[in-house]
């Protein structure tokens, strides 16, 4: 046991932590030992660790691994869809929050998702001035969703090319 020991970093209180956490049956003496700090460090590190406070911040690893995860499922609009449903999961499970907060934090989700669906319109309807056509088929189906003025689009297109031929 090292009566002047050091202080610890973020990272050997996370290891200690982690390391008390998978052997319980450990005494905190022999961890201090082992990490050449005092049992006070030791258990300071535990409750740490304990509270969610030692979890460390994004790395370069970690942004590495998820840059990754995002190039192996190369799909954009599923990645977004997984992380909109996350978050409105989070907003329903969690019943302490703010109803105000709770509010603005739908309307963020809402305009996000707004935003999403025009640029995923936009790259759909390329060539054409997307926002008139969405315009136009709202003038003759008010109650329509974006799938639908897709739909449509796409039917408009294969009777063009039907006639072309």
């Amino acid at each position: 046991m090292a009566k002047n020991a050091p202080t610890l970093t973020k990272g050997n209180r996370l290891k200690i932590a982690k390391f008390a956490a998978a052997n319980p049956d450990i005494s905190v003496d022999s961890i201090a030992d082992k990490y050449k700090c005092t049992p006070g460090q030791v258990r300071y590190a535990i409750t740490q660790g304990g509270k969610g406070r030692l979890q460390r911040k994004s790395t370069k690893t970690t942004r590495r691994l998820q840059a990754r995860m995002i190039k192996d499922k190369q799909d954009s609009k599923v990645i977004f869809e997984e992380q909109l449903h996350f978050a409105l999961a989070q907003l329903e499970a969690d019943d302490n929050i703010d109803p105000v907060q709770r509010t603005l934090a739908l309307e963020r989700l809402v305009r996000t998702k707004k935003v999403q669906t025009e640029h995923e319109m936009q790259l759909h309807l390329k060539g054409l001035d997307w926002k008139v056509f969405i315009e136009v088929v709202k003038m003759f189906k008010p109650d329509a969703y974006e799938k639908d003025i897709i739909r449509i689009f796409n039917e408009a297109k294969e009777r063009c090319k039907i006639s072309q031929d």
